[in-house]
């Protein structure tokens, strides 16, 4: 829900960067289902299977590569930007982590539902991290 909005208030630099790698990730998806399909040759000559097959495996360790490195960058613009976003939309960005997990879940419903359909304020849950 807030990843468009976030997007949209990046530097240009950072979305560069993020389109690069979706699109790598892309790119191994797309080798991978034209590698598939090449499979179809292996009717007419036995070494099309073994093209394919090759050709399936470095596409996914392609895109799994890939698929990590966009995650983090993902994750990374979260951390990055978060505050932007907040001030954007015109809201206070939290003072300690605890309040966070609260306001995101609020900005979240926020840009989800709207201003009257927001949850009411409710206390984040804690785990237990004695037994860690």
């Amino acid at each position: 829900m807030c990843w468009p909005r976030l997007w949209l208030i990046m530097p240009e630099t950072a979305r560069n960067e993020i389109s690069a790698v979706h699109d790598r990730l892309n790119e191994g998806a797309r080798l991978w289902l034209w590698s598939l399909l090449f499979c179809v040759w292996a009717i007419f000559t036995w070494w099309a299977l073994g093209v394919a097959l090759l050709g399936m495996i470095v596409a996914y360790r392609t895109a799994l590569a890939e698929a990590a490195v966009y995650g983090r960058l993902v994750q990374t613009c979260y951390d990055l930007y978060r505050k932007e976003l907040y001030a954007t939309l015109g809201r206070t960005f939290p003072e300690d982590a605890r309040q966070e997990i609260l306001a995101g879940r609020r900005l979240t419903a926020y840009l989800e539902r709207g201003p009257l359909l927001e949850p009411a304020t409710e206390e984040p849950r804690t785990e237990d991290t004695t037994n860690l």
